[in-house]
């Protein structure tokens, strides 16, 4: 099951900056990417808030994950995305 997500992943990845692809199906790609990293640290976030009711450490440890998770995030985006390299 995590092969079958990580391929249809890389697909819409990889998809989503070929410039061959047509803009509107280009950006349909970029939301969906969003989409599913926003909903992954997301839960981390919400299991961070619940692991504060029961560990203090834990649950500050599991948020700081998932703030660097979020700085991962962007540069990664910033990289991908954003970036006007020069061949």
């Amino acid at each position: 099951m995590e092969f079958i997500f990580d391929v249809i992943f890389d697909l819409i990845f990889d998809s989503s900056k070929n410039s061959k692809v047509p803009k509107p199906i280009r950006y349909f790609f970029i939301f969906l990417v969003i989409l599913i990293i926003v909903g992954i640290i997301g839960m981390i976030v919400l299991f961070g808030i619940d692991t504060l009711n029961d560990s203090l450490v834990g649950g500050i440890l599991v948020l700081l994950i998932a703030i660097i998770l979020v700085i991962v995030t962007i540069v990664g985006f910033r990289n991908a995305y954003l970036s006007k390299k020069k061949i």
